[in-house]
């Protein structure tokens, strides 16, 4: 009997962690969030410190080449990310945020893309060139022979 007892929890273990060990998804993208912290030193005649804490969270979709359509191995093609950012910045020696703002934008996979300070303002370093100084919320582009654009959703000075 009691041989009987161990051999059926054996097999309840087993069935149990077999049946959700399969993490099929029927949604064609994934996810992934990240927090960045960072601390910059600004020369604006005494070195300052400015922080910045970035929450990124992409989503990519993918698609499988139509030629493949009903194989068993189907080659992925590669679609862009979209992308958004939630910037907090603090440019004094409280501890602070004073301002905060919100980034969407499309991410291919060579594409690269850096918020950097300049002065008490924030631009976007989009494939090493640089966006006017972030004030307010709208549109910006920064490679029109590119199309390479981002789009500030949300802006606000505390």
């Amino acid at each position: 009997m009691n041989i009987l007892k161990k051999i059926s929890a054996l097999a309840i273990v087993l069935i149990g962690s077999t049946a959700f060990s399969q993490n099929v998804s029927n949604i064609e993208h994934d996810k992934m969030t990240a927090t960045k912290k960072v601390t910059f030193e600004t020369t604006d005649g005494a070195e300052t410190p400015y922080r910045m804490k970035v929450v990124e969270r992409r989503s990519y979709k993918f698609a499988f080449e139509e030629e493949d359509k009903g194989k068993l191995n189907q080659d992925r093609v590669i679609m862009p990310a979209f992308v958004e950012k939630e910037i907090y910045i603090d440019n004094d020696k409280d501890s602070y945020y004073d301002k905060m703002m919100v980034i969407r934008y499309m991410k291919n996979y060579e594409d690269k893309i850096q918020v950097r300070p300049m002065g008490n303002d924030v631009v976007v370093k989009f494939n090493g060139d640089t966006s006017s100084p972030i004030t307010k919320a709208g549109f910006y582009m920064t490679d029109a022979s590119d199309n390479d654009f981002f789009y500030v959703e949300e802006f606000k000075t505390y």
